[in-house]
């Protein structure tokens, strides 16, 4: 459903061969058959964290340098040093 449709009054109707549509002031808003797959919108909101989940995992691939603290001692001693 649009989520303009949210606490809107609509009427539904299912054929008998199945098929379910949806109106809001006469006009038919949505349609579907038993056949699709429409998920609840709690199942809906679970497979968008997971594959949020799943891509925030996306950059443990990157390899990254590794060096010693040291490195960026002597790289500030050297910025802040006026000689």
């Amino acid at each position: 459903m649009p989520s303009k449709m949210a606490r809107q009054e609509v009427m539904i109707k299912e054929t008998l061969d199945g098929q379910i549509t949806i109106y809001h002031r006469g006009n038919p808003v949505l349609s579907y058959t038993k056949d699709d797959h429409v998920l609840p919108l709690s199942e809906q909101i679970r497979k968008k964290q997971r594959s949020k989940a799943d891509t925030s995992n996306a950059a443990s691939g990157i390899e990254v340098a590794v060096r010693p603290l040291s490195v960026y001692d002597q790289f500030i001693n050297e910025r802040s040093d006026p000689s």
